[in-house]
């Protein structure tokens, strides 16, 4: 089993997370009740709570992108999708055999692909099932990406590429219909690396390099073309958006 998956990557170092806010690259999904911090097999358990998944799940440290500290939130690579198809978290202690089961599902060996049961309610997207691996090669990948004009491209590993990929053509796909509207919130997540004042065009280039979601890149190109001084005013903006709807 690689031990990558199971280690924290940058700025996350041995500082208590419990507690912390939980977020996937799709939403919130709880909070850390319990964080370990042991080499090559650290991670942390979230409680979801009864409005999401209902139970607790286990995340290896390694699909942790990155900490907000002062914000208390730990940001984690994977959809909810992604981490409600996961081998089952019974609680108690953790197995050798169930570590490996974890690893290999988040870290993209065998059991990385989740059942066909838990992947019948998923989305198609582009006529591809989003769990299945992609089996384009990189290049191809990059060429897809480089018509869909996914920015940071030639920076982006295989994976990170059939990631991004998916997503734009699950937008694209979407796109015949009606975006629903973000709230400031969940826009505020994609605009960490905003230097203000800025104006509508490059807080679409920040909310797309970091990954956006449709209905937020929608809300962004809603807004007047402006000078904007401050993230409040962004978030104003967003609210007589849903006002005049």
């Amino acid at each position: 089993m690689a031990t990558a998956i199971w280690a924290f990557v940058g700025n996350v170092t041995e500082r208590q997370l419990d507690g912390f806010e939980v977020r996937a690259s799709d939403g919130s999904i709880g909070t850390v009740d319990k964080a370990t911090y042991e080499v090559d097999a650290s991670y942390i358990v979230v409680d979801t709570g009864p409005w999401i998944f209902a139970k607790r799940v286990l995340l290896p440290a390694g699909v942790i992108q990155r900490v907000e500290r002062d914000a208390g939130i730990v940001h984690v690579g994977r959809s909810k999708d992604e981490i409600r198809s996961a081998p089952e978290f019974e609680g108690g202690s953790v197995t050798n055999a169930y570590r490996d089961r974890l690893g290999r599902y988040y870290g993209g060996g065998a059991d990385a692909t989740p059942p066909a049961s838990a992947r019948s309610g998923g989305k198609q997207v582009a006529g591809r099932d989003r769990h299945a691996p992609d089996e384009r090669t990189r290049d191809e990948l990059y060429e897809q990406a480089k018509r869909l004009g996914i920015e940071g491209r030639s920076k982006m590993n295989k994976r990170e590429l059939a990631r991004a990929v998916a997503r734009a053509e699950g937008a694209k796909a979407s796109s015949g219909s009606k975006a629903a509207k973000a709230n400031p919130i969940e826009v505020q997540r994609f605009l960490d690396g905003v230097r203000y004042p800025t104006r509508k065009g490059d807080l679409l280039q920040e909310a797309k390099s970091s990954g956006a979601s449709a209905e937020v890149r929608s809300t962004l190109e809603r807004l007047p073309d402006k000078r904007f001084e401050a993230p409040t005013e962004v978030s104003e903006a967003i609210g007589k958006l849903s006002r005049r709807a």
